[in-house]
């Protein structure tokens, strides 16, 4: 969030608030105890002193760009596509579209190759497939045209992540391809995450494009 927003929607800067933190008096608070003194003595909503205290944490160095208030990480990526927003949902919800979610496309071989399993991927809305190298997706939330959530996971992880990939159209022809994966296990987990879904948000402009050029 930029600075002016950040301003507006809490009333202060970020030095303003992080200055009124120093001066509460509290010898190295922990994050609790920030928040708690936020909403408490200044009247702060809860879910504005978590956001509050978590840009303190970050000033700091107490926390890492991408970490959450649990410890575990973030990461946010989207993409414009030029291509109408029903265009996108449909290659998403393909076999092509859940093959590049479900599947490490520099080591899986694709589908009906060599060791993949057989036949096709389940339908987006009810995933629960394991790749041939162990990465685990589980469809939970599903709204067709608009979002999918799921749990997923990489072969190593303690636990899953979650994972959201919305579509949001701009305009008739242009539609905004977003991912969303929260309870990464670790920053190094958080910068692949982002490559990763970097490279298929362009692979799947680039499949559309094909398309288009094809008349499809």
């Amino acid at each position: 969030m930029n600075e002016q927003a950040f301003e507006q929607a809490t009333g202060r800067s970020r030095s303003e608030w992080f200055e009124i933190i120093r001066s509460s008096g509290k010898t190295d608070p922990s994050h609790k105890e920030i928040a708690d003194y936020l909403h408490d003595a200044h009247g702060v909503s809860s879910w504005w002193a978590q956001e509050i205290t978590v840009e303190y944490e970050k000033h700091i160095g107490r926390r890492v760009l991408g970490q959450t208030q649990d410890g575990l990480f973030q990461i946010g990526v989207s993409k414009t596509i030029p291509a109408p927003a029903g265009k996108v949902w449909n290659l998403l919800k393909s076999a092509e579209g859940i093959n590049l979610i479900t599947s490490n496309p520099e080591v899986d071989p694709p589908p009906g190759g060599a060791g993949s399993a057989p036949g096709t991927p389940a339908a987006l809305d009810a995933l629960e497939e394991q790749s041939t190298t162990g990465i685990q997706v589980t469809t939970t939330t599903f709204t067709a045209g608009s979002h999918v959530r799921m749990r997923w996971q990489l072969p190593g992880w303690p636990t899953y992540s979650i994972l959201q990939i919305r579509v949001t159209p701009k305009s008739e022809t242009r539609t905004t391809l977003a991912f969303h994966q929260e309870k990464l296990p670790s920053r190094e987990a958080r910068d692949k995450m982002q490559t990763r879904w970097r490279r298929i948000s362009q692979r799947m402009a680039e499949i559309l494009a094909t398309a288009h050029s094809a008349g499809g």
